[in-house]
């Protein structure tokens, strides 16, 4: 009798594993979409474009290769990014907007890992992004920031 109690509690263990597993990821489903012309000290002025669909959960980041950022974004379900509040994450190549690349001479390709926050400050929406060095060296690149001007 034991045994079968054991079992019985061995499913509904395996059953609550599961549906916590199968359990759907919920998201916002507003849409939006901003365009701004990014310059400063990140890499050349161009534009940027973040949208995203209805029903859709993840957003599309668009020119960020071209401006040197990161192209991964991450934000609330608040659909106003002209308000700041949001980020953009990700590796870029060493090199890239002002950063420097490693003076190991590995020669191994290296990857700056790049965060960026988007802020409004006294009207002026800004990205100020914090590099990384993922190569053998561990060094810090500079700093650097973006101003975001709506198209």
């Amino acid at each position: 009798m034991k045994r079968l109690e054991a079992l019985g509690v061995l499913g509904l263990l395996a059953l609550t594993g599961w549906s916590l597993v199968a359990t759907p990821r919920t998201c916002s489903t507003t849409a939006f979409d901003f365009t701004w012309t990014a310059e400063g000290g990140c890499g050349p002025t161009g534009p940027l474009r973040i949208f995203r669909e209805t029903n859709v959960c993840e957003a599309t980041v668009e020119g960020a290769q071209a401006l040197h950022l990161p192209a991964h974004y991450t934000g609330t379900d608040n659909v106003d990014l002209n308000s700041g509040g949001w980020s953009l994450t990700g590796g870029i190549e060493a090199g890239d907007g002002g950063a420097t690349a490693s003076s190991s001479g590995s020669g191994l390709d290296e990857r700056i890992f790049r965060e960026c926050a988007a802020t409004r400050v006294d009207g002026v929406l800004r990205l100020d992004c914090e590099d990384t060095l993922n190569g053998p060296d561990g060094g810090t690149p500079p700093r650097c920031s973006a101003i975001l001007t709506p198209l």
